[in-house]
């Protein structure tokens, strides 16, 4: 005769939890992952500029790219936001150590930020989230009823400025993390945007 597998009733109640919880995070996976494709590219004028406008003396926005998808996010997408590069007054630097073992500093960037303007109701896809090789997408600044922005802190490099020759005359380099002069700069384009822009 078989006999029927005996469950503790707390191992039995860890089970059905943990069970649920599962389906309760794949039906939620699905629900946040299903939001409206972009019909085409997206951009606000306004919220450009009161983004703009919230800049301290010594950074500008120097370029600006029309259907781009926040760095880290999902890159399947058909379409995407406008992407706002602004540059700063404080170099960057490219750390590289050479074969007699001598470290340099070539402030051979900008320090930057880019700043991702999506539509409102965009978001990150959820079955990026659970990609955990992705690299860390920007933080999100603000959201609202006329957009959602998405920004992080980065570098660029200046005109003119060439790596080929140091990086063929390292033996190693090193990725040094930029720290912005503007060090209050989500805040403060949180807040422009939430005086200028109104829902």
């Amino acid at each position: 005769m078989r006999r029927a597998l005996q469950v503790k009733p707390g191992v039995e109640r860890t089970l059905k939890v943990s069970s649920l919880t599962a389906t309760a995070i794949a039906m939620l996976a699905i629900s946040c992952g299903s939001r409206p494709p972009m019909a085409a590219p997206f951009s606000n004028a306004d919220v450009a500029s009161a983004i703009r406008n919230s800049l301290p003396r010594g950074w500008h926005v120097e370029e600006t790219k029309a259907d781009q998808i926040p760095y880290g996010h999902d890159q399947t997408l058909q379409h995407g936001g406008q992407l706002l590069v602004v540059v700063g007054p404080q170099d960057a630097y490219f750390d590289w150590q050479g074969r007699d073992d001598v470290w340099h500093h070539d402030p051979v960037f900008h320090e930057a930020l880019n700043i991702w303007i999506m539509p409102p109701e965009y978001s990150d896809s959820w079955g990026n989230f659970f990609d955990f090789h992705r690299p860390v997408g920007p933080a999100l600044v603000w959201s609202g009823a006329a957009a959602t922005v998405y920004g992080r802190v980065t570098n660029r490099l200046k005109a003119g400025a060439d790596l080929s020759s140091s990086i063929s005359l390292a033996k190693y380099t090193s990725a040094r993390e930029v720290q912005a002069s503007w060090p209050e700069w989500k805040e403060e384009v949180r807040d422009q945007l939430s005086r200028v822009i109104h829902d």
